[in-house]
């Protein structure tokens, strides 16, 4: 098999891209998320749960009961 300038030239390239694709969906970070979720089964037994979590989620509870 004889290699060309040419099949270099397309095995770079394909070499490149494949890079490429790698560092886009391994090595991006994704951005974190904003949404803060609480559970409120344990809103009020945990400590680090603000106090207005804690009474909307005895809100949410009144309402259910």
């Amino acid at each position: 098999m004889k290699i060309t300038e040419n099949t270099i030239l397309v095995l770079c390239l394909m070499a490149m891209i494949g890079m490429m694709m790698i560092y886009f969906v391994v090595w991006t970070p994704t951005p974190a998320s904003q949404t803060i979720r609480y559970d409120c089964g344990m809103a009020e037994w945990y400590p680090d749960t603000p106090i207005a979590i804690k009474e909307q989620c005895r809100q949410r509870y009144k309402k259910v009961a």
